[in-house]
């Protein structure tokens, strides 16, 4: 019967409601409303055995079952291009980035502070994070003025 609430737990939230069948339609069950009852997803997924859990390890289980039996996974239709577009977002993220802080690195520099180990420990102390969020050092600060460089 399609009732507006879960009558294993009284859920009244409609985006979470489904309709169990009393017979699956695969055995011949139907849709008629004397062969519903209204459960909401978490008891719906209880009624045929499941928990959320459950998804994950049924899916890397069958994922690699069939990974064994030699099927590629993916789409490998476009890997080239795929790579290529993926280089791309990652040298136009980092440019962009060393646009932002190379004005900074500029200012530091001008203050009087010259060293990538100074420069690097000017930004932390500034609390201006690397472009993964971590802190800066002297290799890091030499790889953002090498980039500056290879721009000009």
């Amino acid at each position: 019967m399609r009732l507006d609430f879960c009558v294993a737990c009284g859920e009244h939230d409609p985006a979470s409601l489904e309709h169990h069948h009393l017979v699956p339609r695969s055995v011949g069950g139907s849709d008629d409303d004397a062969s519903l009852m209204t459960l909401c997803r978490a008891c719906h997924g209880k009624m045929h055995g499941y928990r959320r859990q459950n998804v994950r390890v049924l899916t890397t289980a069958a994922l690699a079952a069939k990974k064994a039996a030699g099927a590629g996974l993916g789409n490998r239709t476009n890997l080239a291009e795929a790579q290529a577009l993926g280089s791309a977002a990652t040298a136009a993220q980092a440019a962009q980035f060393a646009a932002n802080v190379l004005p900074i690195v500029s200012t530091i520099q001008a203050s009087g502070v010259t060293t990538l180990k100074s420069i690097a420990e000017t930004l932390n102390a500034r609390g201006i994070r690397t472009a993964r969020g971590g802190s800066w050092y002297a290799s890091t600060v030499k790889n953002l003025v090498a980039r500056a460089g290879d721009a000009a």
